[in-house]
């Protein structure tokens, strides 16, 4: 666990938390977000390690941007 808490802290301070920070200073909405995972570690069927984190703005509807998002990743999958 301390070597993921580590890539992280590694991969934030080096690339994310700059960027949120000129996204935030041009953008005063939103003040809310969520924040999305998908992992996949130490399968030994994989070919690497992979793990990624997604930043979107918070929205009232949710089941709007899940359909969006859901519409998007089934046509990638084509």
């Amino acid at each position: 666990m301390d070597e993921i808490i580590g890539f992280f802290k590694d991969t934030l301070e080096k690339f994310v938390i700059d960027d949120l920070q000129k996204y935030l200073t041009c953008n005063s909405y939103p003040n809310k977000f969520y924040i999305f995972s998908d992992y996949c570690l130490h399968d030994k069927n994989k070919t690497h390690d992979v793990l990624t984190c997604t930043i979107m703005p918070y929205s009232l509807n949710i089941n709007a941007e899940k359909a969006i998002i859901s519409s998007i990743a089934s046509q990638e999958n084509m």
